[in-house]
């Protein structure tokens, strides 16, 4: 019995609605109370309801920021690698250049 007295009073809790009517929704329910109980549950599937938006469209963003900064990186590293092959041909040119000067 203490753990329908916890749930109720969690259910109470967490959809603003008394203690007692909860309790009386689950030990003698009337039509009235159902109704009232109800309406009391719409707010709040509609804040879940845009919380999930919410959590869905930050998940979108963040997913979006991720693929964006992979594709940024991937074109970062390519060119790093050419001007890496770049300086490494004219690394070889001068080496070869300072052979030529240095037989003269």
């Amino acid at each position: 019995m203490a753990t329908v007295l916890f749930e109720t009073a969690h259910i109470a809790n967490h959809f603003d609605i008394p203690q007692s009517q909860v309790q009386t929704l689950v030990s003698d329910p009337t039509t009235e109370l159902v109704k009232h109980f109800l309406e009391a549950l719409i707010p709040r599937i509609r804040e879940h309801e845009e919380l999930k938006a919410r959590q869905l469209r930050s998940d979108v963003e963040l997913e979006n920021a991720v693929r964006g900064g992979e594709a940024r990186a991937s074109t970062l590293k390519a060119s790093n690698d050419k001007l890496s092959q770049e300086i490494e041909q004219l690394r070889l040119k001068l080496n070869e250049q300072g052979m030529r000067y240095q037989d003269n």
